[in-house]
């Protein structure tokens, strides 16, 4: 038997035997026989080329990454020197919206009760006076956020 691949050809002398007589397309027996027939030409065509090298698998490591320190060893890394301080700042953070919400709550039903936009204007004014120095505190932690996390 001789196989065309292109320009080049291949001569093949082994037997082909596959007995499957008729069946019925898409009958069971008939998908058993076209799977026996595939795997057949499967076996001969790697009698004519080389096994292709392997394909890259999610176990190696790409070729982009550093690969002198495991993933496992950076994110123990990370879990010690960076974790405790940016778990620290999330605390603070959510301290200071907690300060930020009484402060907001504790200013409602006074300006509920403000009748004129003079008191309105009042209430306003005393509510950012308490907002100011916890807003000041929050950008300071959001700015340590953005440290930690170029770190």
């Amino acid at each position: 038997m001789k196989i065309n691949f292109g320009s080049e050809s291949v001569s093949y002398s082994g037997s082909i035997s596959l007995r499957c007589g008729y069946q019925d397309p898409g009958s069971s027996s008939w998908l058993r026989a076209v799977d026996r027939i595939a795997e057949r030409i499967d076996e001969i065509l790697k009698t004519f080329t080389p096994e292709v090298a392997k394909s890259v698998t999610v176990d190696e490591p790409s070729k982009d990454m550093d690969t002198s320190e495991g993933i496992m060893d950076r994110l123990a890394e990370i879990e010690t020197t960076i974790m405790p301080s940016f778990n620290h700042s999330v605390e603070k953070y959510s301290h200071l919206m907690a300060q930020l919400n009484a402060a907001v709550n504790a200013a409602s039903p006074e300006m509920q009760q403000a009748n004129s936009f003079g008191k309105k204007l009042g209430v306003s004014r005393k509510l950012a006076q308490k907002l100011s120095p916890i807003a000041d505190e929050m950008e300071m932690e959001a700015d340590q956020l953005v440290l930690i996390s170029e770190a």
